[in-house]
């Protein structure tokens, strides 16, 4: 398959399951009065499940396995980790106020995710 029709699929999926994160969050923060950690860890972790069917079905065309699970839930926990610090770095750099930052952010860790995930998530070996 073209690469940029993987990138493009891939930046669909994760389109879409950003907007169901956001969504949750707001929705059951706001309305259900839920814990934010408590909020913030499910909603991420059921958004992360619902990225790697949608990706390894559709972006990858890759069967499912327990290891790729394994590997894709790393992958996005690690660029989460890289986000967090970029997110602690960029405002000492950069003097605009915080809701700009996710635009710094977001492009790096996606494309970090893309380039990851498309090469252990397709690697055959797992």
């Amino acid at each position: 398959m073209k690469i940029s029709i993987k990138i493009v699929r891939f930046t669909a999926i994760g389109g879409v399951t950003t907007l169901i994160s956001l969504s949750a969050n707001v929705i059951l923060l706001k309305y259900f009065n839920t814990p934010l950690i408590m909020t913030y860890v499910v909603v991420y972790f059921s958004t992360i499940i619902l990225s790697y069917l949608l990706n390894s079905l559709f972006t990858f065309r890759s069967p499912l396995s327990f290891r790729k699970s394994v590997v894709f839930l790393g992958i996005y926990l690690g660029t989460m980790l890289f986000g967090t610090m970029l997110y602690t770095i960029i405002p000492q750099f950069i003097k605009l106020p915080s809701w700009y930052f996710p635009f710094f952010v977001i492009p790096v860790t996606a494309s970090c995710n893309y380039l990851l995930s498309n090469r252990f998530i397709t690697n055959r070996q797992l």
